[in-house]
Parts: C-alpha cells; sequence; structure tokens
C-alpha cells in the first residue's frame, strides 16, 4: 500500500505491506513540489506506475487544508438542516462536510470542511493507476491513531496530542476515556500561548491551558495534569521540541516517532534525523487496528 501525507507543497510516503498480524515499512521518504497544485497531481504519480502491483493508496492532509467549526444540534440528522439554516448550504457544491461528536454531549460536533477538487484530483490520479482510494485522513487524527495504537494510548485514562506545525504555532488534540473532548490551535508569541481556536468542553480548555504553560512557558519536561502527553513537529525545529528530544530522564511526555515507538536510548538519532521521523507522525493511519 501506498500511504501519503500531503502538505501545502510536499508530501511525506510510506509504502507498506500489512498482513492480519503485521506491518512492514519497504520503503518511506519525502518529495518537493513548486506548489500545492502540483503536489495532488503529481505526487501519486511520481510514486507508482500502472505496472506496480500496489493497487491500494491511502491520503492523509494536513489539517492546514482543512476548515474547522463548531456546531450544537440535536442528532447527526439535523446537520444537513444547520447547514441550510444557516446558509452554508451553497458550500457544499465545493467543499466536503465532515462531523464528528466531540465532548461528553450528546448535542455537540467538531465540523471538518475539505475542498472538494482536493479528494478529486486525488481519486482522478489513483484511477489513471488502476489504483484504489481506500481512505482519506486528516493530519492530527491521524497521529492520534499512531499513538493509540503503537504507543499504548488506548490503554491511558487520557491524553493530548500536541502538533508543532512551526516553532510558534501548535495543534492539539486531547482524548479522554477514549472520546476526542478538544481540539484547538495556539500561537506562541513572545513568551505567551494564544489561542486562535477552540472546539470542544470548557473544562477540557482550562486543563489544556494549563497543560501547555507547564510545557512551553515554564518548559517543564513532565506534568501530572494528563496522564500522557505525545509531541511530534511537521516543519522547522522548535527548541521545546529539541529540549525532549535531548531529555533522556523518565518522563510521561513522548515523541511521536513512529520509528522508535519504544523510545529506545539505544536507538541513536541525530536531532536532525529525529525531526525528520517526528514529520511521519500523521501516517499513523496505517497501524490502524495493529497490536504492536
Amino acid at each position: 500500500m501506498l500511504n501519503i501525507l500531503l502538505h501545502n507543497n510536499k508530501i511525506n510516503y510510506i509504502k507498506s505491506k500489512k498482513t492480519k498480524n503485521s506491518l512492514s515499512i519497504l520503503d518511506y521518504g519525502t518529495n518537493g513540489y513548486d506548489s500545492l497544485d502540483i503536489a495532488i497531481n503529481k505526487s501519486i504519480l511520481d510514486l507508482l506506475d500502472k505496472q506496480n502491483k500496489d493497487k491500494e493508496v491511502s491520503v492523509v492532509i494536513d489539517s492546514q487544508l482543512c476548515v474547522f467549526n463548531e456546531i450544537f444540534c440535536e442528532n447527526e440528522d439535523s446537520l444537513e438542516f444547520h447547514n441550510n439554516l444557516s446558509g452554508n448550504n451553497s458550500l457544499t457544491n465545493h467543499m466536503d462536510s465532515y462531523y464528528y461528536p466531540i465532548g461528553i454531549r450528546d448535542d455537540h460536533y467538531l465540523g471538518i470542511h475539505i475542498d472538494k477538487s482536493i479528494k478529486k484530483r486525488l481519486q482522478n490520479s489513483v484511477g489513471m493507476l488502476d489504483c484504489s482510494l481506500t481512505s482519506f485522513g486528516v493530519g492530527i487524527f491521524s497521529s492520534e491513531v499512531l499513538a493509540r495504537y503503537v504507543f499504548g494510548a488506548k490503554t491511558l485514562d487520557d491524553y493530548l496530542i500536541i502538533r508543532f506545525i512551526t516553532s510558534n504555532l501548535i495543534e492539539v488534540l486531547y482524548v479522554d476515556d477514549g472520546l476526542f473532548m478538544f481540539y484547538g490551535k495556539y500561537k506562541l508569541l513572545k513568551g505567551k500561548i494564544k489561542s486562535l481556536k477552540s472546539i470542544g468542553s470548557i473544562d477540557s480548555k482550562t486543563k489544556i491551558d494549563s497543560c501547555l504553560d507547564k510545557i512551553i512557558i515554564k518548559q517543564s519536561k513532565t506534568t501530572a495534569i494528563i496522564q500522557k502527553i505525545f509531541i511530534y513537529q511537521s516543519n522547522g525545529q522548535s527548541p521545546i521540541v529539541k529540549e525532549f528530544i535531548n531529555n533522556k530522564k523518565k518522563t510521561n511526555i513522548h515523541l511521536l516517532n513512529l520509528f522508535n515507538h519504544t523510545n529506545s536510548s539505544e536507538i541513536e538519532m541525530s536531532i536532525k534525523d529525529s525531526f525528520k521521523c517526528l514529520s511521519y507522525a500523521e501516517l499513523g493511519n496505517i497501524f490502524r487496528g495493529m497490536h504492536v
């Protein structure tokens, strides 16, 4: 299977072979392009050809290519009515919309909206090679799959995924008792953390804000606020992430490095290679259902 992570003008990819009880990584790498459009149109064609034995393609797109919103409605059947009432129905011609429960309330939903043309063009590329697009996911939610199945997060009471989009822009996803409780985006500016997007329960946001303050502002290497925290970076080299790469002490804050999921000190990596490995975290969807 070919697994692609689509960023603005580059892709990360993993070619894998999955059986009932195991998954083998056959090849992986990064390809750069001049623009997002070229990456969408050419990335799959560059990695596969009609003679290729891989017939399945999985794609994850960067959450930066999505629009998020928060909706309160009584049930899923009411979501379409909500869009019509709010005047958003005209967007359905251009955006695919997906809604997921968030928090403990039955009427609380996280909306994720993706440009239809992205998926359509990817499907066209796959169709030209007589392959099929088997899954289509979104960045940080795919990294949560990695944490859940490979890093043992599914056995935890609660856990937090922190993605450094850049060195001063972060994205978080908080899971409590197996439920998505909070999604947020923050900007780091002059020693302060500014909330840019908050979707979920107020109590969860308070907990996350306190946790981020302790880790990022106070630079603590551990915290009792949340049982376990998983960190990775997509682009650049944040000094905060670098500190955790260099940290050898026991902590409940773990790097989401799929190439070293046991956090073994015996695996030696340079800082540069560690950051490269962390950028593959959002291809975690390939481990769904695995028991590593």
